[in-house]
């Protein structure tokens, strides 16, 4: 993971929630809804590259336990 230690996923599903709340007061402007949008859908590529990097990791390591168990049964 080439970004782990910048990147913190539960502050980007925070700053995402604060984004959604910020859509939902309905009190932005145009503009403030364009940068937020973007700044939006920057996160949610993070945050989707980040979960498919773990979910590889957890596959990886779960086949491994099950290979080791079955060369150990």
């Amino acid at each position: 993971m080439t970004e782990e230690t910048t990147f913190e996923f539960e502050k980007a599903m925070e700053r995402l929630a604060e984004i959604v709340t910020a859509f939902d007061s309905g009190e932005m402007t145009l503009r403030e809804m364009e940068a937020s949008f973007v700044e939006g859908m920057k996160l949610i590529k993070k945050c989707s590259a980040y979960l498919d990097e773990v979910d590889l990791r957890v596959r990886t390591l779960s086949e491994a336990e099950t290979e080791q168990n079955a060369n150990n049964g």
